[in-house]
């Protein structure tokens, strides 16, 4: 192992001493940026900030976790719950709650995404940088969209930094237990930039030359903003949570704003869902259902199809381990490729589909008629199952309109899986529970 490697490896995991509550979250820590101390309310907000004893007092509304004041900072939302303004920054939203758009201060920035959320351009004062993915999600180069020049790139291995170039200069990255960056150092083993880190990824740098801007696993820093990229949302390292709600809703917990579960020195969010608190509703739902189960799987679940080749370029590292109760921060299977007959969320299979493994990512229930009967349905977050091409094919497709209720959609649509493909009983039961998690509404007796 690399010398200089290990002795910044061992320094990361060790300049900080951090505590923790009974329910695992953050509640407090002495490093280099002084003694912090939080306070939380039972949704897991933040409700106060101890910094050597000057202690900043946080403002929530209760009923939807909305964070209305950060010691003089106050915010407001729009009616989706996306931050419009905190404290005098404007903040604008596509009809996707994607941030477009950024007023602070003097910069005024502008963002566009892809069909998978990712975000592709960047524009700063009118300066326009295009940022270019691999197809596991990871972000490889920015590119100047005026001259098409190469501004950064970075090479990874299984979602960890390995390297990153700019200017002509190779360095390598140094991360911690987490795959958080912490070091770069250069050909001769010189450190060339630094990070250190409060417990909720706000970072103070130095540097000898490059601009270096990956932080917490996922996540890009913006400095006209002050907010960190997390692929579906934006990050705040002041507060310590997102500033927009979870797309998955409340399957990712009540509390859809809080990152991690207020434990970032344990968890990490590479994808802005933050699907480990899915793992708990899981293995809750299955525990109550279990007696009933076989009696209900004709009658409940299950989403629709995806048109064969859907395999999107792109994609994350969160995945379909999300069925793997006792399993928290990273899932043990979200860096492996997808696998016959896995079950999980849409966007996680496809992004971890690899090139030419004749698999398709089917929606059960079927996305079109889902779409119509189950409120908040969102297709890119779905459930679905990895099926092979030459069964989906079989599947019959649902268009048009559909006035039946969810339970008989997904009827129908594990009928399908069972009369046209050879998905195991095992799979199937672990997509209906997967629904009936995510939408308790539209399944409920």
């Amino acid at each position: 192992m690399n010398w200089a490697y290990t002795v910044l490896l061992f320094a990361a995991l060790c300049a900080t001493s951090v505590l923790g509550q009974p329910l695992g979250r953050n509640a407090g820590a002495d490093g280099s940026y002084g003694l912090l101390d939080y306070t939380y309310d039972a949704s897991g907000n933040r409700t106060s900030l101890t910094a050597d004893n000057t202690t900043q007092s946080y403002s929530i509304r209760f009923n939807n976790n909305w964070l209305l004041e950060a010691g003089a900072v106050t915010n407001s939302y729009d009616a989706n719950g996306n931050t419009v303004d905190r404290g005098g920054d404007v903040f604008t939203y596509d009809s996707f709650n994607r941030l477009v758009g950024a007023s602070v201060g003097s910069n005024t920035a502008l963002y566009t995404y892809n069909h998978l959320d990712q975000r592709v351009t960047k524009t700063l004062n009118g300066h326009t940088r295009l940022l270019v993915y691999d197809r596991s999600g990871n972000l490889i180069a920015e590119m100047d969209s005026a001259t098409g020049s190469v501004l950064a790139e970075y090479i990874w291995l299984d979602g960890t930094p390995l390297a990153f170039v700019q200017s002509g200069q190779t360095y390598h990255v140094h991360v911690d237990h987490l795959g958080t960056p912490k070091a770069l150092t250069d050909g001769s083993g010189q450190v060339v930039w630094k990070a250190d880190y409060s417990p909720f990824g706000k970072a103070t740098m130095t540097s000898q030359g490059p601009t270096f801007n990956l932080r917490f696993p996922g996540q890009y820093y913006d400095a006209e903003t002050g907010l960190h990229y997390n692929w579906r949302r934006y990050y705040d390292p002041n507060t310590g949570r997102y500033i927009t709600s979870d797309p998955i809703g409340l399957a990712g917990g009540i509390n859809t704003y809080s990152y991690a579960l207020s434990n970032p020195i344990g968890n990490a969010d590479p994808t802005g869902e933050f699907v480990p608190l899915l793992i708990g509703a899981y293995a809750a739902v299955e525990f109550a259902l279990s007696a009933w189960d076989a009696y209900d799987t004709y009658q409940t679940i299950i989403s629709d199809c995806t048109s064969t080749g859907e395999k999107w370029t792109s994609g994350g590292l969160f995945a379909a381990g999300v069925l793997l109760p006792g399993n928290y921060g990273w899932v043990d299977n979200a860096a492996g490729t997808v696998k016959k007959y896995e079950v999980g969320l849409f966007n996680d299979l496809v992004a971890r589909s690899a090139r030419g493994d004749r698999l398709d990512i089917h929606h059960v229930a079927q996305k079109h008629p889902a779409g119509q009967v189950i409120s908040g349905y969102d297709p890119r977050t779905a459930p679905s199952m990895a099926v092979p091409q030459r069964e989906h094919r079989r599947i019959p497709t649902i268009r048009g309109s559909y006035d039946q209720s969810p339970r008989d959609l997904l009827a129908k649509d594990v009928r399908d899986l069972r009369n046209y493909t050879n998905a195991p009983n095992e799979a199937i039961k672990k997509l209906i529970q997967l629904n009936k998690a995510m939408y308790p509404d539209a399944y409920r007796k």
